[in-house]
């Protein structure tokens, strides 16, 4: 397994440097790879687990949470989506811009008939496999089983969700000025501390899955966006674009998805026996709250600069007390076990090593920073 493991972290991350070289730092691709590859295995050591085959060595079976089962289901089948339907996307490209529209129009309609077809007869049946069920049974009787709090919780979500887009399309500025992108860029981040930090506090089991669900769907929007598919191929575009800074710079748009990836891997990985529900906030607090506030009082207030940094000291200062501060409101009540004195210290360590991070990096802070305070988190208070 480990010449395997290797074999796919090789492919992929040639593949991520020779097509999309200008979206990735290197440093990005590493991640990208070393996490695809990793999730790749999990998925064929669970298929294979539930094939029962003979030659399977013992220390290699693993029985893997619904949760993950969907994980790998939808994110690997959107990947493949993309890769079987790219001559059909590069059609639909092409074809935009000649003067007659029908070509466009019916293969824009075949791509969403096609990825339906694969959703039913390819990605359904492996789920099926893998969860002893009918995925789309199982997902129902989820969400309706504990009465109406996942209903609600879904709900509260769309709100959010809906606000949020409207207000973002109806009163952000067209300006790109610096100050204005940077503020509608961490609107993006409060909004997503408002749906997440609530949501895996009511129910980490149903925030588990939704965010399967929504890198799935982020993953379809972005290839509808790249290869513009009627009909709303151009209306994402143009909403995207207003967000976009220099490190957008590539065929594909990454700040988004890598916001939500941030909240969810801290989330997807915390699922081990010996759980600390406070690492799998990690990334919603980095990035959502103390990120946030970072790049808000920074540009702000920000005077002194770190060296060879455009970051400031007063952004990481707003970094580390912003943090500690949600951590004390979450314990005091009750939403987070209660901190003693030893590990708070711990935990005010770990917030000051992780904004000294976001302080000093040039890689995008959406991507490495929650990953490198879960892993501190997990080193010191577990």
């Amino acid at each position: 397994m480990g010449i395997l493991g290797l074999a796919v972290f090789k492919v992929v991350l040639q593949l991520i440097v020779t097509w999309l070289e200008t979206s990735f730092t290197f440093g990005e691709a590493l991640v990208v790879a070393q996490t695809l590859s990793l999730l790749f295995l999990d998925a064929v050591l669970s298929s294979v687990t539930k094939l029962n085959v003979s030659w399977m060595p013992m220390n290699l079976v693993v029985q893997r949470s619904e949760m993950n089962v969907f994980m790998h289901a939808l994110l690997f089948g959107m990947l493949m989506i993309g890769i079987v339907l790219t001559p059909l996307l590069r059609g639909i490209s092409r074809a935009r811009g000649k003067e007659d529209q029908r070509p466009f129009i019916l293969l824009s309609l075949a791509f969403f008939a096609s990825t339906a077809l694969i959703v039913l007869f390819v990605i359904a049946p492996w789920t099926a496999l893998c969860l002893d069920a009918n995925p789309f049974v199982w997902t129902w009787n989820f969400v309706v089983e504990p009465g109406f709090r996942r209903l609600f919780i879904a709900g509260f979500w769309a709100s959010v969700i809906a606000l949020g887009v409207t207000v973002a399309y109806q009163k952000f500025p067209a300006t790109t000025d610096s100050t204005s992108l940077n503020m509608k860029r961490k609107y993006f981040h409060i909004l997503a501390t408002l749906m997440f930090i609530p949501g895996y506090i009511w129910d980490p089991d149903f925030m588990h899955l939704a965010f399967s669900v929504a890198l799935s769907a982020l993953i379809l929007l972005e290839y509808i966006r790249h290869f513009h598919v009627w009909p709303l191929g151009s209306h994402v575009e143009e909403f995207l674009q207003q967000f976009l800074d220099r490190r957008d710079c590539g065929p594909v748009i990454l700040s988004h998805l890598y916001l939500l990836v941030g909240c969810a891997l801290p989330v997807w990985l915390n699922r081990i026996p010996q759980q600390l529900f406070l690492g799998g906030l990690s990334g919603m607090l980095t990035l959502g709250i103390g990120d946030t506030m970072a790049s808000i009082c920074g540009k702000r207030f920000g005077r002194i600069k770190w060296p060879g940094s455009l970051k400031s000291v007063e952004g990481t200062v707003a970094f580390v007390t912003s943090v500690i501060f949600i951590c004390g409101i979450l314990s005091a009540t009750g939403a987070i076990s209660p901190i003693g004195p030893a590990k708070w210290i711990r935990l005010s360590g770990c917030v000051a090593l992780s904004s000294l991070l976001e302080a000093v990096s040039d890689q995008n802070d959406n991507l490495v920073i929650p990953l490198y305070t879960f892993a501190l988190l997990h080193l010191t208070l577990a």
